[in-house]
């Protein structure tokens, strides 16, 4: 991403630096053109927008909306071969905060795929047998 938007703008390559002792990695970033002169306004947000869109650089709400579909998979998955799944296993099988998985529970609910059973704390979600 960094690599392609420098391109475009006609700005030198970025370089990776290694050092060792202490173990570091940095990425030199150099605001003079090939050509070698300076940059007269460096803050061009619209071009970095425009090699995002171009590059297929997805927004946060594309993000988010794409790793919620692999954790609801993932929660069918497990339906598949498991009676019922609770926000514990959940929150384990996924790595999420206790939160989270009973949000994404809740969501999975009331969209129709999950039906919940029980009250909070022995609250169990089984796999809706019409969905």
């Amino acid at each position: 991403m960094i690599y392609s938007v420098w391109k475009k703008q006609g700005w030198r390559t970025p370089e990776v630096i290694e050092t060792f002792n202490p173990d570091r990695c940095m990425l030199k970033l150099i605001f003079r053109t090939t050509a070698g002169a300076s940059i007269k306004n460096v803050d061009n947000q619209s071009s970095i927008k425009n090699a995002d869109k171009n590059n297929g650089v997805k927004n946060d709400k594309e993000n988010k909306s794409g790793r919620l579909n692999i954790q609801r998979e993932k929660i069918l998955e497990y339906l598949k071969s498991h009676n019922s799944i609770t926000s514990k296993e959940l929150h384990t099988l996924l790595n999420l905060e206790s939160s989270q998985a009973r949000k994404i529970l809740r969501e999975m609910a009331k969209d129709g795929i999950l039906i919940a059973q029980g009250s909070n704390r022995n609250r169990k979600y089984i796999l809706n047998p019409v969905h």
